[in-house]
């Protein structure tokens, strides 16, 4: 369940510390961002984001269309990652597909966050406690 209150945006996104690495096109790891919501509108954000995070940093994302259903009970967010592309999902269907940036080799790991900035709006503004909340995680590898 994300949050419903500004000024806070859950985050599911898969890191590794390689990231910083540079000059691979992100196949030594890629910060791959399965969904971010800083909106409260259905709105939401699925970037990579490689070779470090300094002046030779690249990205590319996607902003789907809005989900207004994604503002309220639990969601499936899923990521199939292979060799060559990287697939992702809400709820069983596709939502973007891309092998920009190099897809990475390296091991990585899970990361849910909650983060606080302006890109979700004045936190000041919230009333709080407000919580993303996690129901499963699953992680399958393919033979």
């Amino acid at each position: 369940k994300m949050p419903k209150q500004p000024g806070h945006w859950a985050a599911f996104w898969i890191h590794s510390y390689a990231v910083g690495k540079v000059g691979n096109e992100g196949r030594d790891a890629t910060e791959i961002d399965v969904v971010e919501m800083p909106w409260r509108d259905g709105r939401i954000s699925m970037n990579l984001h490689w070779d470090g995070y300094g002046k030779e940093h690249k990205s590319v994302g996607k902003n789907p269309d809005p989900i207004p259903a994604l503002t309220e009970g639990f969601h499936d967010y899923a990521l199939l990652w292979t060799p060559t592309e990287y697939v992702f999902y809400i709820d069983g269907k596709e939502i973007w597909r891309t092998s920009d940036g190099g897809v990475s080799q390296s091991p990585q790991f899970i990361f849910f966050s909650e983060e606080v900035g302006d890109w979700a709006g004045d936190i000041k503004k919230a009333t709080l406690p407000d919580y993303c909340e996690v129901e499963y995680v699953r992680v399958y590898e393919m033979k």
